[in-house]
């Protein structure tokens, strides 16, 4: 058939006038005089309807596929235009140079996209062709050519978009797998691999609190401000004082999604202020402290994506508060986890990491080929293949779409390309893929040119001799690991994750010795999805250790494996590549970049006989037509022959059947591999060969047996080989696969694992679960589950408790059926490599006995005309001011029960001087005093109740209620350069401890004072008192008149009143100092009281432990009774002393203990309270069979009050967490031996306190504030 190519091109508007580029383009007009014409940019070689005929034909080239990369660079294409003239007679009016402005003087060709077509069968004389795409890209460059007659377009192709910034916002929602950092609750949003998410943050909306942009003090009329009280405690109180997240939350670069009514209802809400409330003025007053209880929130215009009008109030809401702007980075990182290779290029090529419009779709996505989303679809067609496996990125800066979608392809074996509509293809690039063994195109001799020969070359430039890769190991940290009061900022991500940046390398240790004889260069492919978590997933340290400890390492490592082999096969002895013309046959246009075909060509060597002709497997890796030429560039790829397959047999290992496998191959043609597929015993059916749980187990290039180790005792191995010429053993295609033969699977050993002995202590929440534990070296898995049955299998959703070696028992509590309902539970024993023990369910009933949580006292309410004072500023922000500001609200203070109950705290309105319907406002922890509720200043009384939940026990019954009106608070703001916090501020000695507290004071004057601090010495100007320990709600006042040379006169006027008192009383003549005025107080308004105390005679005291050592969870070492209780400055120290131990079973692989310990006190009635708990796990580790020991020394100082002459301490271990399989041990005590004599319970009492007249260097100053009327 006469082939007669014709071309035609269009060009479109930009990108700013239709987004879609669609539209033709047309000339602009400029700002003087009109258009020179309104045709659309479409010009042709042939006379064409609607089209001008002053095209040349086109000359080019697609994007290259570089093999080894899996880069693609960009195609470039030259296309002439001729610039008619349009007026008779003159030069300057032309067709063409209509286009190269915006009529503003501004050029306007450049980056317009441009779409060619062509037509092979035009007939000029009927003007009918069939067309189809040639090209699809964007001009680079106009120019002058051939004098004044013709322009020269360079027009590259679509694969400029690749080259967009991506992670600069949120990822979009369809990214489903997709996170960005979110600032609360602190965690993950979505799971991270086996790390599950946050639990999600809860609390209610409290309604408007005043408007934006309006009228009047209070701003009606303008856009609704909100406020969202949390109902979380435990979410309230992670940290927003962690690394990177309390700026975010004071700059309002914050959004927060509620979800109401069961999650039907959803809205985005412009953050405004984290932990304060709108002033009347519309001004913000916020603080980053971490025991904030609120959010005030801002409506979104209605057209912004994500808009909702705020829920009715008192609705329950569920909360995320996420970034709205932030700078990538390994603290902040994007995250995607356990997705198909596949997927994440389809995302990456729709545009869901870029940047996104206002109605938040992707701004520039790129096109797919077929993107049904149905068979046909190249992407969905692999997104079934589960043969890749999944990856989990973490994006810990800003990079390009082309570099992570390179990475990808590279990763895994695949190719993209973007055909000549610019839309983006990709291809199975592996070497056992459909795409090879299938049936392929044919170049032939038929299809090549006889006057343009094809070439041929070998070169050792491209030749590889090493292939080093790199894979991830990130540790998560858990929230018990921070400490619950911090004064600083933490080093942690808000994601709780420690990402690895540096990597593990899996060095390429059976380099072929042909490989070698080409010296060639060596590789590092950076495997940035390849990632674990340690030590759950990747062993630590591995440093190329064969001792994988996880399936998930395992499939790392052997995809890195595989990765070696594809490379050093293709490049081990240098590239061979073949470059060649051909003619425009149907065959020759089905191929393109990325595309497998076999080649038969007379003029090509053949290495594999050494003599012409022969046919050859090819990869294409470019395309470049040029009018009626295409030239192909292939990479050779080995003999088109299907190897033998090998022989397999395998038996249990004779040494340690229960985890490892003895192969046998018999190898046929060239080198072998064994892949096997771990299961449970239930499984039946051979798994599928895409199957992603099919791993690489070994390879062998002569007959023999080899060793498959590491593997989980008691499940089913299914295995199967292949034959995979490498390099070194000749180029041909791999064979099928071959399986063991019989049932195709062998059975593990099983692990010995614990018998269930009778449940005890049931009641309706809780139950005492017990087994015998022969197995003293494997950790102990339990799991509950909610039936009178044992489940089909035993799933990780089943699992409630991990427990350490040797385990034999565990307490439950949260049961949370009704009385009555059957629970199956198991314990089962689980080794190294993630194999489980067997055994048989044992179920019990709940009963109607029930655990009641102990009921609260009533609230006090402290409000305006009460006095009190509130931490509204932040002392590390660089512009903290000095001044009072304030806050409408009620505070709510209350004493704590027992810390291990939490209190919910409801409020009522007001319903003729009774309380109307309550509703839950907060959630508090135990140990927590006081709470603000921020509310109008409407005038409105509202009741308050508060209940204790918890601890596997019914709640408890309500508190007497209280009312109060919302009043007009006053607090501090600190000055950076001046806050001192008062605990740094201790004397040198111990004989006088800082003891601050909060105290209420009813002495002369009337006033009530809620802080009270000692310090030793002098008071200065800027001083600071505080809570210590400090908890949600605690005062922080600044005294700023205070000054150093007033004080010896001060403190002089005092009289002794009070002398032979009780320690701390009242002195009658205590001086009164006004603080600074600001916001409008006046100089009386808001008070300080100076109090000088004499230190009295201090007598130490010391109470030994039982020296009976705990050696497991729960274990306990209580004091002997404290009989000369109580401490004068209600600070005990108490001193333990201990050692754990851990030696690893397999010499490669972690075995690690985590201690937890707490201190409890008894203040005489028999009931034991937390009062400290370590901030960090004690940890020892052990990788190398040697026992390892970390010796525990510590004193904490815990401050308690009311202690009595019959209380008692004691150390508690909380949980003692076993990773990995060895021998672990553990000893804690507070007296060791007869010599250990500092350990225990110290503390001291003295006579009596003196105030005096006169100073002594000893002497130390009480100081007190008060809010005044």
């Amino acid at each position: 058939m006469q082939l007669t190519p014709a071309y035609r091109i269009t060009g479109y508007a930009p990108y700013s006038v239709d987004p879609t580029e669609t539209t033709p383009l047309t000339p602009y007009t400029p700002v003087s005089g009109g258009a020179v014409h309104s045709d659309s940019f479409k010009v042709s070689t042939v006379k064409l309807a609607g089209w001008k005929e002053y095209l040349d034909l086109p000359d080019g080239r697609h994007g290259k596929l570089d093999p080894l990369t899996r880069n693609i660079d960009k195609g470039q294409f030259t296309f002439r235009l001729l610039d008619k003239t349009l007026t008779t007679g003159s030069n300057l009016t032309r067709w063409l140079t209509a286009f190269v402005g915006d009529g503003n003087g501004a050029g306007l060709l450049n980056g317009r996209k441009v779409y060619c077509e062509e037509s092979l069968d035009f007939n000029p004389a009927t003007g009918v062709g069939t067309w189809s795409a040639f090209a699809t890209g964007r001009i680079t460059s106009l120019a002058l050519d051939r004098g004044r007659q013709w322009y020269t377009l360079q027009v590259q192709d679509m694969s400029t978009d690749l080259d967009d910034r991506l992670f600069l916002t949120p990822p979009h929602p369809s990214a489903t797998t997709a996170q960005a950092p979110q600032l609360l609750p602190v965690g993950l949003r979505i799971p991270w691999g086996p790390v599950a998410a946050s639990p999600v943050l809860t609390g209610t909306y409290d309604g408007t609190i005043g408007f934006v942009g309006g009228s009047g003090d209070e701003g009606v009329g303008g856009t609704p401000i909100g406020q969202v009280t949390f109902g979380t405690a435990e979410n309230r109180f992670y940290r927003t004082r962690l690394k990177d997240t309390k700026w975010l939350l004071t700059s309002n670069r914050f959004v927060a999604t509620l979800t109401w009514n069961s999650g039907a209802n959803t809205g985005r809400f412009q953050g405004a202020v984290y932990g304060g409330r709108a002033s009347q003025a519309n001004n913000y007053a916020g603080t980053t402290y971490s025991y904030q209880t609120t959010l005030v929130l801002v409506q979104l215009d209605p057209s912004a994506p994500g808009y909702s009008a705020f829920p009715p109030n008192g609705t329950a809401v569920t909360i995320r508060v996420e970034p709205t702007a932030w700078e990538v980075s390994p603290s902040m990182p994007v995250l995607v986890s356990d997705t198909h290779p596949v997927t994440m290029l389809r995302w990456l090529a729709d545009g869901y990491f870029g940047d996104l419009k206002v109605n938040g779709a992707p701004r520039r996505p790129i096109p797919r080929y077929n993107p049904t989303g149905t068979a046909g679809d190249p992407f969905y067609d692999l997104e079934q293949d589960a043969s890749f496996g999944t990856g989990r990125w973490a994006f810990t800066e800003s990079k390009s779409r082309r570099e992570i979608m390179v990475a990808i392809c590279r990763e895994y074996g695949l190719a993209i390309d973007l055909n000549g509509a610019g839309q983006l293809t990709i291809t199975d690039v592996r070497s056992q893929s459909a795409a090879i063994t299938g049936t392929l195109p044919a170049i032939t001799n038929a299809d090549t040119i006889a006057t343009d020969p094809p070439r041929w070359s070998h070169t050792r430039e491209g030749s590889v001799s090493r292939i080093d890769c790199t894979y991830y190991g990130d540790h998560v940290r858990p929230l018990t690991d921070l400490d619950y009061w911090p004064s600083s900022e933490y080093d942690v991500s808000p994601t709780l994750l420690e990402l690895d940046t540096d990597g593990r390398i899996v060095e390429e240790l059976n380099l072929s010795e042909r490989a070698l004889d080409a010296n060639g260069k060596p590789v590092q492919i950076d495997c940035t999805s390849f990632r674990g978590l340690v030590p759950s997933e990747i062993s630590a340290p591995n440093n190329g250790s064969t001792s994988d400890q996880s399936d998930r390492e395992k499939q790392l490592r052997a995809a890195i494996i595989e990765l070696q082999e594809e490379q050093r096969r293709l490049f081990g002895t240098g590239p061979m590549t073949a470059v060649i013309p051909c003619r425009r046959t149907s065959v020759v246009a089905s191929i393109r970049p990325g595309n497998y075909a076999t080649v038969t060509v007379d003029e090509l060597p053949d290495p594999t006989t050494n003599r012409r002709g022969g046919t050859r497997l090819m990869l294409c890796t470019a395309r470049e037509e040029r009018g009626l030429v295409t030239t192909l560039s292939f990479l050779d790829c080995g003999r088109n022959a299907v190897s033998t397959a090998p022989t397999l047999s395998a038996a249990l290992n004779a040494t340690d059947g229960a985890h490892a496998i003895d192969v046998t191959l018999t190898v046929t043609t060239a080198g072998a591999v064994v892949d096997y597929c771990v299961t449970s015993t239930s499984v039946a059916v051979r798994p599928g060969d895409s199957d992603a749980r099919w791993t690489r187990g070994t390879r062998r290039e002569t007959n023999g047996t080899s060793t498959i180790a590491f593997l989980p005792g008691g499940r089913r191995v299914w295995l199967r080989a292949s034959t995979r010429p490498l390099a070194s053993n000749g180029f041909q295609r791999p064979s099928a696969y071959t399986y063991l033969g019989g049932t195709g699977y062998l059975d593990l050993a099983g692990i010995t694992g614990p018998t269930a002995g009778a449940p005890s202590s049931i009641t309706k929440s809780t139950a005492h679960l017990a087994w015998t534990n022969a197995n003293t070296s494997d950790p102990v898995d339990v799991f509950l589950i909610q039936s009178g049955s044992a489940p089909a299998d035993w799933t990780e959703a089943y699992r409630i408790a991990t427990l350490p070696a040797g385990s034999t028992q565990l307490d439950i509590g949260n049961l949370t059926a009704a009385v009555g309902s059957s629970y199956t539970w198991l314990a089962r024993c689980r080794d190294a490599s993630g194999g489980l023990s067997t055994g048989t369910g044992t179920t019990f009933v709940s009963t109607a006995t029930v655990v009641t949580a102990p009921t609260p006292t009533a609230l006090v309410v402290a409000g305006g005309d009460s006095g009190t004072t509130q931490s509204l500023g932040d002392s590390t922000l660089p512009d903290a001011r000095a001044g009072l500001v304030h806050r409408w609200g009620v505070m709510l203070l209350s004493t704590p029960v027992d810390p291990a109950f939490d209190r919910e705290i409801e409020r009522a309105p007001d319903s003729g001087g009774a309380p109307g319907t309550y509703a839950r406002i907060a959630t508090l922890k135990g140990w927590t005093a006081n709470h603000f509720d921020p509310l109008p200043s409407t005038g409105a009384t509202y009741w308050y109740r508060q209940r204790c939940v918890g601890q596997g026990a019914d709640p408890s019954g309500y508190s007497a209620a209280v009312s109060a009106k919302p009043s007009r608070l006053t607090g501090s703001l600190m000055v950076p350069e001046r806050a001192r916090q008062l605990s740094t501020l201790a004397a040198s000695d111990a004989t006088l401890q800082p003891n601050v507290a909060a105290q209420r004071d009813t002495g002369s004057p009337t006033a009530t004072f809620l802080t009270k601090g000692l310090r030793k010495g002098t008071c200065r100007h800027g001083d600071v008192v505080n809570f210590s320990p400090a908890f949600a709600g605690t005062p922080v006042v600044w005294f700023a008149e205070v000054r150093r040379d007033q004080t010896a006169a001060k403190w002089g006027s005092v009289t002794a009143v009070g002398n032979g008192t009780a320690a701390g009383a009242r002195l009658a003549g205590v001086d009164v100092y006004p603080l600074k005025a600001a916001d409008g107080l006046g100089p009386g308004s808001f008070t300080a009281r100076l109090l000088l105390m004499q230190k009295g005679t201090p007598t130490a005291r010391n109470f030994d432990g039982s020296g009976v050592a705990i050696t497991s969870a729960g274990g306990t070492d209580t004091s002997a009774t404290l009989t000369t209780a109580p401490s004068a400055s209600d600070q005990y120290t108490v001193r333990f002393k201990g050692s754990i131990t851990a030696k690893t079973n397999i010499v490669g692989l972690i075995c690690r203990l985590d201690v937890v310990v707490a201190i409890e006190r008894d203040l005489g009635g028999g009931s034991f309270v937390e009062v400290w708990r370590s901030p960090s796990p004690y940890s020892v580790a052990d990788s190398s069979g040697t026992t390892q020991t970390y010796n525990i020394d510590e004193p904490p100082t815990v401050s308690v009050s009311s202690m009595t002459t019959s209380g008692k301490f004691r150390v508690k271990v909380i949980s003692a967490t076993v990773s990995g399989t060895g021998v672990t041990s553990l000893s804690v005590r507070m007296k060791v031996n007869a010599s250990d004599g500092a350990y225990g319970v110290t503390f001291y009492t003295a006579t009596n306190q003196y105030a005096s007249a006169t100073p002594d260097a000893d002497d130390s100053v009480e100081w007190y504030a008060m809010e005044g009327s």
